[in-house]
This record gives C-alpha cells, sequence and structure tokens, in this order.
C-alpha cells in the first residue's frame, strides 16, 4: 500500500471542501485591511490557544518539557503569514497555499 504524501492529503481536503468555504482573493483584502487589528491579537491568540492544549492532560503529554516557547514561535508565524501572506496557487486552480 503506497503512503500518502501530505502535499497529497491537503490537496484532497482541499478538493473535498465546499467551494464557499475555500479561501477567496477578496478573503486575503479582508485580512490585508484588518492586518494591524489582527496582528496585535497574535499574544493572546497564542497565549489562549496554548493553555488550552497544556490544560488538557491529553494535549499536553504530546509536547516535551521546554518546547512550548517554539511551539508558541511556530504559532506567531504562522499566524503572521496568514495575516500578511504572500498567497499563491501552488496547490491547483483556486486553491492559494503560502509562498
Amino acid at each position: 500500500m503506497r503512503k500518502e504524501t501530505l502535499k497529497e492529503i491537503a490537496r484532497q481536503a482541499i478538493e473535498d471542501m465546499a467551494l464557499e468555504a475555500r479561501f477567496r482573493p477578496e478573503d486575503h483584502q479582508v485580512l490585508l485591511k484588518h492586518k494591524d487589528r489582527l496582528l496585535s491579537l497574535s499574544d493572546t491568540l497564542v497565549r489562549v490557544f496554548y493553555d488550552a492544549l497544556f490544560a488538557t492532560p491529553s494535549t499536553r503529554k504530546v509536547f516535551h518539557e521546554g518546547e512550548r516557547p517554539a511551539r508558541e514561535k511556530t504559532l506567531v508565524d504562522w499566524w503572521q503569514k496568514t495575516v500578511e501572506g504572500p498567497w499563491t496557487r501552488s496547490i491547483g486552480p483556486g486553491r492559494p497555499t503560502w509562498a
């Protein structure tokens, strides 16, 4: 049995998604319009997200001692890229992904 790559799984998930739920160019414009406010939420978003994960025993146990700062940085970076882009069409027509 052949293992699917992460890119194949992501492509299939996007293809299965209703057109109305997919990210559109106008969605990116909304993010850019509110960029400053959205980015100002970064610290709160990251803190609340990881507080919830670490408060739940089943999710806390997947983390190693001292790993939280690195994971928080990853989430901050992802949030910034989500808000600011750039976006490409690398997965296929109408399916933007990060550059």
